[in-house]
């Protein structure tokens, strides 16, 4: 199982390093237009959403959108050696500090720390998608962990590339799937 999770992360990055960076640009915007126009996320205040990294599709304005609609947003700072991620209130993208994997994070010297079930609705990252929902991440569990966590009725949605869909990811027990798929040619409910 980790093999073929591993062959495909591989895969699917290889892929999404290949578009240039007006695809990038152009697709992302797609998205992120797509994303500001659902009901689901319009209609809440609490989000939580992640720094796009390595050619992932762009947040910075999806970010900037959340904070200036007066909207709460929540932005999530790993720590590898606890295994953990936590969520923390952003006021200004700003105050955000590069981490040693140069994704830029919450300080929690600065920032306030929230209990993930007070989040309205996650903005989530990940690699690969299926038609039924399931997500395949980058492999620390982060995510699943997260959706295992919080109240099954808090939207989940997905932002990717059309190209990060695939038709079969392999589940295991602990997999959660998303509400929303975002791609720059719509909109999937699952």
């Amino acid at each position: 199982m980790m093999n073929i999770k591993k062959k495909l992360r591989k895969d699917v990055l290889e892929r999404r390093i290949l578009l240039s960076e007006s695809e990038w640009k152009s697709k992302s915007e797609s998205i992120e237009n797509a994303l500001l126009q659902l009901d689901v996320v319009n209609q809440v205040n609490n989000i939580a959403s992640f720094v796009d990294f390595r050619n992932e599709v762009s947040t910075n304005a999806i970010n900037r959108w959340i904070l200036t609609k007066g909207k709460s947003l929540y932005l999530p700072l790993i720590d590898m050696s606890k295994r953990s991620m936590t969520f923390y209130k952003i006021e200004d993208l700003n105050e955000l500090v590069r981490s040693n994997y140069g994704i830029m994070e919450p300080n929690p010297l600065v920032h306030e720390a929230v209990a993930p079930n007070s989040i309205d609705l996650f903005i989530t990252p990940g690699v690969a998608f299926d038609p039924h929902g399931y997500r395949l991440g980058y492999g620390g569990g982060f995510y699943d962990q997260l959706f295992v966590e919080i109240k099954s009725e808090i939207p989940k949605i997905a932002l990717a590339f059309d190209l990060q869909c695939v038709d079969e990811l392999p589940i295991e027990s602990f997999d959660r799937r998303i509400t929303h798929l975002v791609t720059e040619t719509g909109v999937k409910t699952f």
